[in-house]
């Protein structure tokens, strides 16, 4: 294949001589057109009978590699000619004064000989050195420190739990989760079928509506399909009922309620406001023919302890719990929003409610959590871009954004922590940490006891995005030294409600997604290219 760049053409035909000779001499070495820099490195890269004359000591190559600018690096493509010499092409992200993309070629540069490297190097661990930016990380042993919580806390609980796919969808790290949770709910059609194919285990659907194709589709796999509104219930009842999985009582079908109880403090996700399109009230419950469901579901809660839960299940049973009560009735899902995995969180609180629940109601209790499952579990790793002063604010314009890749920054709105990676001290623990990087943490400036500084002093900046909306701030933030382009920001615990509702707006790069498995090894998953923001338009 061939790759374009700079207007020159790269392909697997060209070795290693012929593209050094297109580039231009330089003080800092062998160049190619603009800011494209070449280096020689002596390092296996792949391939039965990849060999080096001499090879030289690894980890002196490796120490020269970890000491260039993370920032520099954006991709790997593999380049070979058939029968010829194999090397990598690193696709860099180093943006110089003159704002021209860069290209930094290692070239490996293997010919066959009787002496072969010692600890030769794949291109995955290539990858662990030299991450991807921008970038999703998440890590596989935050996953499974948080699952296993869930676990001893519903099986100490005696119930049901699920991971919210509104919350992290990331399915490539759920067999991190399988093991500890029973299975998924689901906001409709697509991510229910996302739950069946990757997760392979319960699934449950709410939507605050359904059609025809919905539920069709649904009858088949789905084991709990919740309705949001009577008039939903009653106009797909029959064809539910008629189902032989719903005979067999495999399916089963429950109501939204809204025990019109609020506890949270963010309107934007309360759904327990006078005139909320979420859940039935217990008015609209009074005298209805409710044949053929079986279980109540109630979702209140957003980031909260147990003692707001507790506060709900009081309002819950008295307006529904005569419904409850009912053989009718066998389950209570209790929604999500419970910070269960927070150190602060009162489990046995928790713990003590769902037992409550369970004797009290004589039902099934099922929880779904979404950010407790992948709280404190991802990053989104992103590079300076400009800097510039307006107005006495100075400016720093990243290649990520807020509107387009945490939304929930300007929609919560919530500040997010934000680590600068440099030398020295560590001075904080992002979500995850890759080898040979010390992070230090920015404070907020306006915070109650932060040091009266000038602007200069604090190195105090606005953090914004790459598009059009002048409304695209992350906040200001002040860091240990002044910003440079090319350095690396890291947002800490950024993989939930974070990659699902990212969007290509203003055509801004989408970030690449990867996991950081238990090793420490970095493995990227997806990467987003033109081909993607096109085929969305179409």
């Amino acid at each position: 294949r061939c790759r374009t760049l700079q207007n020159r053409r790269l392909s697997p035909s060209h070795t290693v001589k012929e593209l050094l000779s297109r580039g231009l001499k330089s003080r800092s070495g062998v160049c190619a057109p603009r800011s494209t820099f070449c280096l020689s490195a002596a390092l296996r890269c792949g391939g039965p009978r990849s060999y080096l004359p001499r090879p030289p000591p690894v980890n002196n190559f490796l120490e020269k590699i970890s000491a260039l600018p993370e920032a520099l690096f954006q991709g790997v493509l593999p380049i070979s000619a058939e029968g010829g010499p194999k090397f990598l092409c690193l696709i860099c992200n180093h943006k110089p004064l003159v704002r021209t993309l860069s290209l930094l070629l290692l070239m490996i540069m293997p010919y066959a000989c009787d002496e072969r490297i010692e600890n030769p190097l794949d291109q995955r661990e290539v990858w662990a050195l030299i991450p991807t930016l921008p970038m999703f990380v998440v890590s596989i042993a935050a996953l499974k420190r948080n699952s296993t919580i869930l676990r001893e806390v519903k099986e100490a609980a005696g119930c049901h739990l699920v991971l919210a796919l509104k919350g992290f969808s990331c399915w490539k790290a759920f067999p991190a989760l399988r093991d500890d949770l029973d299975g998924c709910c689901a906001s409709g059609l697509w991510e229910a079928t996302l739950a069946r194919k990757h997760f392979r285990k319960h699934v449950i659907t709410y939507s605050p509506a359904y059609d025809e194709a919905d539920i069709t589709a649904l009858c088949e796999f789905t084991h709990h399909l919740d309705f949001n509104s009577l008039s939903q219930w009653f106009r797909f009842r029959a064809q539910v009922m008629a189902h032989p999985r719903f005979a067999s009582g495999e399916l089963q079908c429950g109501l939204r309620i809204n025990p019109e109880c609020s506890t949270g403090h963010t309107p934007i996700y309360d759904p327990c406001v006078a005139g909320s399109r979420l859940g039935i009230t217990a008015d609209q419950l009074a005298g209805a023919d409710l044949t053929g469901i079986s279980g109540l579901h109630f979702h209140t809660l957003c980031e909260q302890n147990s003692d707001d839960l507790e506060k709900t299940l009081v309002a819950v049973d008295e307006k529904f719990g005569h419904l409850l009560r009912s053989p009718q009735f066998t389950y209570l899902n209790m929604g999500g929003g419970h910070w269960i995995t927070k150190p602060f969180y009162d489990r046995e609180r928790l713990i003590r409610l769902v037992r409550e629940a369970r004797e009290k109601f004589g039902v099934e209790v099922w929880l779904e959590p979404g950010e407790a499952v992948a709280i404190h579990s991802g990053v989104l790793r992103a590079t300076v871009m400009d800097v510039f002063k307006s107005a006495g604010h100075h400016l720093a314009i990243l290649d990520i954004s807020a509107t387009a890749h945490m939304p929930d920054v300007m929609e919560m709105p919530y500040r997010p922590d934000v680590y600068l990676v440099d030398p020295g001290a560590s001075t904080g623990r992002p979500a995850v940490m890759l080898k040979n990087e010390n992070y230090h943490l920015a404070v907020d400036p306006s915070a109650p006891g932060a040091m009266p500084k000038s602007l200069e002093a604090s190195h105090t900046y606005r953090l914004g995005g790459p598009t059009c909306l002048a409304g695209d701030v992350i906040g200001d933030y002040s860091f240990p030294r002044a910003l440079r382009v090319g350095d690396t920001l890291v947002f800490d615990d950024m993989a939930h409600y974070t990659m699902v509702k990212t969007t290509t707006f203003n055509g801004v790069k989408h970030p690449a997604i990867a996991l950081q498995h238990e090793n420490g090894e970095v493995e990227v998953i997806r990467e987003f290219r033109y081909e993607d923001f096109e085929a969305r338009l179409s």
